[in-house]
Parts: structure tokens; C-alpha cells; sequence
């Protein structure tokens, strides 16, 4: 899949309303994107991982660009530790 430039214009914009979103919160922080190959990955990071999914999943589902995205929630940063994806 091509990621136009539309497409990656809209994937800055929602990186900016999470930037806001964690402005202020000590719910956890947003640590960038990986914008490419049709793909992008916001990386978020917070002492619960349910809490955090629970605190950015409006901003996603309220995006029409976003339906069917998947939301990884992992707990810890292993690459083998316990998680569960979530389809928006």
C-alpha cells in the first residue's frame, strides 16, 4: 500500500493531538511515530498499559482513517512480554 502524501499528513496531525493529549498527563508519553511502507506505529509508553489504551483510543476512533487500525497493548517492553492487540 502507497502512503501519500495526504495519508502522511494525516498521521503528523494525529501525532500533534497526542503530543497535546500528554501534555499535561502523567497517564504516560508519547514517544514518536515510524511513518512508511503503508504503515505507522505511534509509540506510547506508560506505567499501565490498559490505562493508556483506554486514554488515547478516542483520538483513534475518531479518526475514519484510523478504523480497522490495530492497537498492540503490551505490558512491558520485551519483545516476548504478555500483550493483546485491539482492532479499532
Amino acid at each position: 500500500m502507497y502512503l501519500g502524501r495526504e495519508d502522511f499528513d494525516l498521521m503528523i496531525e494525529l501525532s500533534y493531538e497526542l503530543i497535546d493529549l500528554f501534555e499535561d498527563s502523567d497517564i504516560g508519553m508519547f514517544d514518536g511515530n515510524e511513518i512508511g511502507g503503508g504503515d505507522t506505529v505511534f509509540f506510547m509508553y506508560g506505567p499501565d498499559a490498559e490505562l493508556l489504551f483506554q486514554y488515547v483510543a478516542p483520538v483513534f476512533r475518531k479518526n475514519e482513517f484510523c478504523n480497522g487500525a490495530k492497537a498492540v497493548i503490551r505490558w512491558g517492553s520485551a519483545p516476548d512480554a504478555p500483550k493483546r492487540e485491539v482492532t479499532l
